[in-house]
């Protein structure tokens, strides 16, 4: 609830301040999205085995293609705010019960949020501008366990679950004039601590290529 507040009250901050700037005469509203290659870097101590003094931790899959849609207000040609939803893809790893024990554990886990950022950009040519972005994410995970052998996961209760995390959310890349009102996105972001130890913990990054819509 805390978090769907914060981006109640960021998505109000933005609506005023566009209008304010529109009477201005700014051009500065703007929706968009993007897709493209996403990884999910893994904490190595991620899917702990209950009594299991020595185990080993592997990546399955830790690549996917990561999709998202935005929208956002600029208050003049070097400041923006902007609010997305993205879909970072899903990811796998497994721990293994050293020898003399038997067993694993595998994750599979799907990862997806919310981001609010402050957008600073710098224009280089009248078709051309730079930019860089700070916030937070506000993430969702959600997971399909399974295990072998004698395997117990710690603080696993079923073979569902879903945890919820926010970390800092920073990007950077560039943008570029097509037509009056459509610009296409070239963009590298990365969200810090997501999801869950039990689920399977880390920091996920996207590259990504999209167009926006400026009204």
């Amino acid at each position: 609830m805390q978090r769907l507040v914060l981006v109640l009250w960021a998505v109000l901050a933005l609506t005023v301040s566009g209008t304010a700037a529109a009477q201005r005469g700014y051009q500065q509203l703007y929706v968009g999205g993007g897709a493209g290659p996403s990884k999910f870097s893994y904490d190595t101590g991620s899917l702990p085995i209950v009594n299991s003094p020595a185990s080993t931790f592997s990546v399955n899959d830790d690549s996917d293609t990561a999709f998202k849609i935005y929208g956002g207000w600029r208050f003049n040609p070097y400041f923006a705010a902007e609010v997305g939803i993205v879909d970072y893809g899903k990811f796998s790893a497994t721990r293994t019960v050293n020898p003399p024990g038997n067993g694993t554990a595998r994750s599979d886990i799907t990862v997806t949020g919310i981001y609010v950022d402050a957008v600073g950009l710098a224009p280089i040519a009248g078709a051309v501008e730079l930019f860089g972005k700070a916030g937070f994410l506000a993430a969702g995970t959600h997971a399909t366990r399974s295990t072998t052998g004698s395997v117990s996961i710690a603080g696993a209760n079923s073979s569902d679950d879903t945890a919820s995390s926010t970390g800092l959310h920073v990007a950077a890349g560039v943008n570029f004039r097509i037509t009056r009102s459509v610009w296409g996105r070239l963009e590298y972001e990365r969200a810090y601590g997501i999801g869950d130890t039990k689920l399977g913990k880390g920091d996920v990054s996207a590259f990504t290529l999209g167009a926006s819509y400026r009204f």
